[in-house]
């Protein structure tokens, strides 16, 4: 049993460094109300 919780405590560990990964390296878009792209957003 403690090594099905260790193997389901390092999936979700591994899950969670993955999404944080993804979303470090997407450039997100942020739209007005009028779905137009807000100025400012560009790097």
């Amino acid at each position: 049993m403690k090594i099905f919780l260790g193997a389901v405590f390092l999936l979700f560990i591994g899950i969670l460094v993955f999404s944080y990964e993804a979303a470090r390296r997407t450039d997100p878009v942020i739209l007005d109300a009028k779905g137009n792209v807000r100025a400012g957003t560009y790097r």
